[in-house]
């Protein structure tokens, strides 16, 4: 079980990090057309709660992959 416990976290994180750069991709495009172009504010605001979203997605595997490391350093077998 352990490698496909590893497996599916490395995975994740590739999926996670995948949408993290396309939201902050399409964060950063919301952002210029509505400062520099007088865009919809809903579209800014969207973005960046999806662009939030994905961050914390981010931040929470890689805080379980953390916490497994930590587990397995003390001998627990997942």
């Amino acid at each position: 079980m352990k490698p496909t416990v590893h497996a599916c976290l490395e995975s994740m994180l590739y999926e996670a990090t995948v949408q993290f750069n396309r939201s902050k991709d399409l964060y950063e495009k919301a952002e210029e057309n509505f400062f520099c172009n007088n865009g919809s504010p809903d579209d800014f605001r969207k973005a960046k709660k999806d662009q939030d979203t994905a961050m914390q997605r981010l931040i929470d595997l890689e805080t379980t992959r953390r916490i497994l490391k930590e587990m397995e350093d003390k001998g627990i077998e997942l």
